[in-house]
């Protein structure tokens, strides 16, 4: 756990962890471990209640509550975004070349025709806006840090394909990398506001091995405070 009290529960998931059951990893997943967690705790209520989610191949923070009546508090700030994610990745190419250094993409996301788990931008789409800031820069490569201003399947990802700049060992859109296999995405940041303490909580998780191995690997240099 990165986070804990009587109302709420942040942990840090590890790349190719599902967050949720279904059919093709029933078991093994986020919401798996945190349902035995509260039986082993004796928790007074042992339903899971999940705030935020993320792709299976997607490290870093998420959220669980620990009774409704907080997952009905807290869903609002989802929904009105006073509870921030931010997320860091590594796009593909130097993005100096050819976008802002802080930017929105504002851009419509729907499925697929070709393939059932594959999103595109293209019209008819849903509203879809991404806030980035380039961090730093190295070989072939740009660090980026990001913040969903709208919650589409498969955003970020979506997005840096749709400008040129595809995230590093992003296989479904981009290109598989041999030191990472997985997309360059991690949610390194939650923020929000605790109803029953009155006050904003942030919480941080720290940048993973592979993660970490791609930024040395890209000579990508930065500052980690500012991430």
């Amino acid at each position: 756990m990165v986070y804990e009290d009587d109302h709420f529960l942040v942990v840090d998931k590890p790349a190719f962890v599902a967050s949720l059951p279904a059919p093709q990893h029933p078991s093994n997943t986020m919401a798996n471990y945190v349902k035995q967690y509260l039986i082993d705790e004796h928790a007074e209520s042992q339903v899971v209640h999940v705030v935020t989610r993320l792709d299976r191949d997607t490290s870093g923070l998420m959220m669980f509550t620990k009774h409704g009546f907080a997952h009905s508090l807290v869903d609002k700030q989802l929904q009105s975004k006073e509870l921030q994610k931010t997320y860091v990745a590594i796009a593909s190419g130097d993005m100096r070349e050819d976008m802002p250094n802080h930017a929105w993409i504002d851009r419509p996301i729907k499925r697929s025709e070709d393939f059932y788990m594959r999103r595109v931008v293209a019209p008819g789409g849903k509203r879809s806006l991404t806030e980035y800031w380039q961090a730093a820069h190295g070989d072939d490569a740009t660090l980026v840090k990001l913040q969903l201003l709208t919650g589409r399947t498969h955003q970020i990802r979506v997005h840096f394909k749709s400008i040129g700049h595809p995230l590093i060992g992003d296989n479904l859109y981009g290109e598989a990398d041999d030191l990472l296999p997985r997309q360059a995405l991690h949610c390194r940041q939650l923020q929000f506001y605790h109803p029953f303490e009155e006050k904003i909580i942030t919480v941080k998780s720290p940048l993973p091995a592979d993660f970490r191995a791609v930024l040395e690997a890209r000579h990508l240099a930065y500052d980690e405070n500012t991430l």
